[in-house]
């Protein structure tokens, strides 16, 4: 396994542990800033933050450090998407029930956008 491949499981194991953390940030810290970062409610909306932020900013980070950079954040971008349509369609139209698929499909959400940009080509230099 290359070094960036290896270094983008650690940051994808860190932002998916960030995530996590910020859906309790703004029941423990409850003020204007925390409600920017983190859910303040159970909508399917708010808990795009758990993706955005850790996404946005481990983008940022890996670009930096390898480059692929519009790649990296169209993949936030559609894991977002993902995020939405998912969750409507499990939380609304199935009624889902079960924490455990939520708790799953934001693992694999964060999985698709740490992934993705390994598939996409990479465009020519200028």
């Amino acid at each position: 396994m290359s070094r960036e491949k290896k270094v983008t499981v650690l940051v994808f194991a860190l932002a998916t542990l960030a995530g996590s953390a910020l859906h309790f940030l703004y029941t423990a810290f409850p003020s204007p800033l925390t409600a920017v970062l983190a859910p303040v409610d159970e909508s399917i909306w708010e808990h795009g933050k758990l993706i955005l932020w850790p996404g946005v900013l481990s983008a940022a980070l890996l670009t930096k450090l390898y480059g692929r950079g519009p790649q990296r954040f169209a993949a936030v971008t559609l894991g977002l998407v993902v995020l939405v349509v998912w969750g409507f369609l499990y939380n609304v139209v199935l009624k889902g029930p079960w924490d455990w698929v939520n708790i799953l499909s934001y693992v694999v959400e964060m999985g698709f956008i740490f992934w993705l940009p390994f598939r996409c080509p990479t465009p020519p230099a200028p």
